[in-house]
Formats: C-alpha cells, sequence, structure tokens
C-alpha cells in the first residue's frame, strides 16, 4: 500500500483575507473612491450578531447554500446567520460561519454572491426605512447602467438575490430589521 502525503500551505492569519477574493476582481476594487470596510469604525463592530435578514412581507431570508468565494446569495427558508457591521452610515453582512465573507455584489452585474468583506466596495449597504415604516431596506453602492442606485431584492421564490432599482414591479425589498438603524 503506497502512503500519500498532502501538503498544507500556512500562511499567517492576517494576511488571509488580503488574498480570498481576488478571481472576480477589477479594478474598481483597489481604485474606487467609494467607502470600503476599512472605513468603518472599528469600535462600531459588530452592530448585531446572529442575526437572520428575512423578507417582513414574505417567505424567505437571506441565505447561501455555502459560503465558498462567488457562490450565489439566495432566498431560503430559514437563512443564515450574520453579523451585521455598521459605521459610517453604511452595513455590510458578513457571514457568522466566517466574518472574512459578505453579501455583495458580483462585478459588472447585478447578482449578489458571496464576496470578501475587505476591499469590495459591493460589500457596503445603505440600510433605509422601507415604505412600511418598521421595515429595512438595502440600497447598494453601485449603481445600475442608468446611473440610479440600486437595493438588495428577491422574487420570493426561492432564487437568488439581485440588486434592482427601488420598487421595482415583482420584486421584494423589505427586511425585518436585523438590530440596526434604519432611518
Amino acid at each position: 500500500m503506497t502512503k500519500r502525503r498532502i501538503y498544507f500551505l500556512a500562511l499567517p492569519l492576517l494576511s488571509t483575507p488580503a488574498c480570498l477574493d481576488m478571481s472576480d476582481q477589477d479594478a474598481a476594487d483597489e481604485t474606487s473612491s467609494q467607502a470600503s470596510l476599512s472605513t468603518l469604525d472599528p469600535a462600531a463592530v459588530p452592530a448585531a450578531a446572529g442575526v437572520r435578514i428575512c423578507y417582513s412581507h414574505g417567505d424567505f431570508c437571506v441565505g447561501a447554500p455555502t459560503i465558498a468565494f462567488q457562490d450565489p446569495v439566495v432566498e431560503t427558508a430559514g437563512g443564515r446567520l450574520f453579523q451585521v457591521l455598521a459605521g459610517g452610515g453604511f452595513v455590510a453582512f458578513a457571514f457568522n460561519a466566517d466574518p472574512t465573507r459578505c453579501v455583495a455584489v458580483k462585478n459588472g452585474s447585478d447578482l449578489v454572491e458571496v464576496r470578501a468583506c475587505s476591499g469590495v466596495p459591493s460589500a457596503l449597504w445603505i440600510a433605509q426605512r422601507g415604505p412600511d415604516g418598521q421595515s429595512c431596506i438595502f440600497q447598494n453602492q453601485i449603481h445600475d447602467a442608468a446611473n440610479q442606485p440600486v437595493y438588495l431584492s428577491g422574487h420570493n421564490d426561492g432564487s437568488p438575490f439581485h440588486v434592482v432599482r427601488k420598487g421595482a414591479n415583482d420584486w421584494f425589498q423589505q427586511f425585518t430589521n436585523p438590530g440596526i438603524n434604519c432611518p
């Protein structure tokens, strides 16, 4: 019987987040004038931990079958647990199972996927009060092709999340307040 050896590359823990999300990186990730997670005040992070982000008028929550990089963020019945990081007018949704991974928008797309939390401008959202006066809606930093703001949105049918304009027909955009200030 032949023995097989598996070798693991050990990297210093502090360098790991810096190299995790490079496969889909574009120039905007490096040179953006938009805020990044590093601009969040560390004293303000996390604002809430172990929370689920669910539709306030629907059946699903923000989830992901796996949290591998670039995997889709989808509507699931139970959702995932998140650490909601807040500061500087922004929030980020870090997966509780691995807080270096966040809910963000795929480069050049309207699809929402698992991305690195740091150095990825689309991982930051602006929490706003929903139309019902109690829920939250989440505007992303990026804008659509017509330079209009886009919001975390889904169809309430178990499909992947996207970012679309506020109030778009057939899209659910209001979420239960995950323990943060939604002005």
